[in-house]
């Protein structure tokens, strides 16, 4: 059946346009979910640094409370 399908599809060139639409469109959608649970994830870990003490930033990153203060600072 999917060989028919698709059989058909190649010959016609306006099945093929919409076809290829069609896959742009799941490509588009696709990346827009990626690109949408990756920002989720780091708003995700940049309010969970927010909350932290320094205290326990420096044990959970092995950084020393200075150099926790000179990255808050921007240095």
């Amino acid at each position: 059946m999917a060989d028919k399908i698709l059989a058909s599809i190649s010959t016609d060139p306006d099945m093929r346009a919409k076809y290829r639409s069609w896959m742009k469109f799941q490509t588009d959608l696709n990346t827009t979910i990626a690109v949408s649970e990756d920002q989720a994830r780091e708003q995700e870990r940049n309010d969970i640094a927010r909350n932290l003490s320094d205290e326990d930033i420096a044990k959970a990153t092995a950084l020393t409370l200075d150099e926790i203060k000179r990255l808050r600072d921007g240095q």
